[in-house]
């Protein structure tokens, strides 16, 4: 599988490792189709017992799947994906 990464602002595509979904139903990974943007959440919608501070978010939409969601860093199995998305970002802003 490939993972595609693309900043909404820029269209600009970058392919990356590739990511294998797990087997084991408590732990499933989807592939990313494309990263379309990110912002810092609002502590004050965060589930009781979650941080208390505001973390980065990215939108994310996945293969296959219409809907697209908002999901932390922490959610990502392969930090190669969050480079390639933040290299991406840093070349838009350079141009």
């Amino acid at each position: 599988m490939t993972v595609i990464v693309s900043p909404a602002k820029t269209g600009l595509l970058a392919s990356i490792p590739d990511v294998t979904p797990s087997s084991d139903e408590d732990d499933v990974s989807w592939e990313i189709e494309a990263i379309l943007d990110h912002r810092m959440s609002d502590p004050r919608t965060h589930r009781a017992g979650d941080a208390t501070r505001a973390v980065m978010l990215y939108h994310v939409k996945w293969v296959g799947d219409e809907t697209t969601t908002w999901e932390p860093k922490e959610a990502f199995d392969d930090g190669d994906t969050l480079d390639h998305y933040w290299a991406l970002v840093q070349r838009e802003q350079c141009l």
